[in-house]
């Protein structure tokens, strides 16, 4: 008896997580209101610029974001939707990188933009 009525609980928190979870992702792809995430899209914009100003000048994409400040820029300005922070990957051999940012902590969904295609898509 006391399996049985574990095995219901466990079923039961299994659904209800499922439930929420399914709820909070819908709720967080609709916080994403469409002046701030093209907002947040223009202010990447300027940092890819700033980006492709660095390579041209070094022959690389930079490491990190923190390379990227002394070429001109006097303040990472961050996405105003979102998870509120850009997240830079730059590629081994330094000549792509994406740079990204999220809807939550877990970046999903996420915009990201990538050097390769010059575009930027969401992630959902």
């Amino acid at each position: 008896m006391k399996r049985a009525v574990r095995i219901a609980v466990t079923s039961a928190i299994a659904v209800a997580s499922f439930i929420l979870g399914v709820a909070s992702a819908e709720w967080l792809k609709s916080s994403w209101y469409p002046g701030s995430y093209h907002e947040s899209r223009a202010r990447g914009d300027t940092i890819v610029l700033t980006l492709n100003k660095f390579r041209s000048e070094n022959g690389r994409f930079p490491r990190s974001m923190a390379e990227l400040f002394p070429t001109g820029v006097p303040k990472l300005v961050e996405p105003n939707t979102g998870n509120a922070t850009w997240k830079y990957v730059p590629s081994d051999d330094g000549h792509g990188f994406a740079l990204t940012f999220g809807a939550n902590a877990f970046y999903y969904p996420c915009a990201s933009y990538h050097s390769d295609t010059r575009e930027w898509s969401i992630d959902e």
